[in-house]
């Protein structure tokens, strides 16, 4: 599997598959998650899990890099989306 240079999705003929350059598909995600009222946020270490409240507990590094706050975050759906490390 190769990837596109360009930034549009491509379908193969000859099997039945399509290939998203990443960046792309996650810029696109990002956009409709938005847009459906979904919060998304970067930077931020989950700590704990509170299955039985739906409560997710984060460490949020602070703009100057140097302040750590601790950060409570109610949810309903819970999609962990790390990247190479999920």
């Amino acid at each position: 599997m190769t990837r596109h240079p360009s930034a549009k999705a491509i379908k193969h003929e000859k099997d039945p598959s399509l290939i998203a350059p990443r960046q792309a598909l996650a810029s696109h995600l990002l956009d409709e998650a938005e847009k459906a009222g979904a919060t998304v946020s970067f930077q931020q270490k989950l700590t704990s899990v509170d299955f039985k409240n739906r409560v997710v507990h984060f460490e949020s590094q602070g703009s100057a890099g140097t302040d750590v706050a601790q950060v409570q975050v109610p949810y309903d759906l819970l999609i962990g989306a790390d990247g190479c490390k999920s």
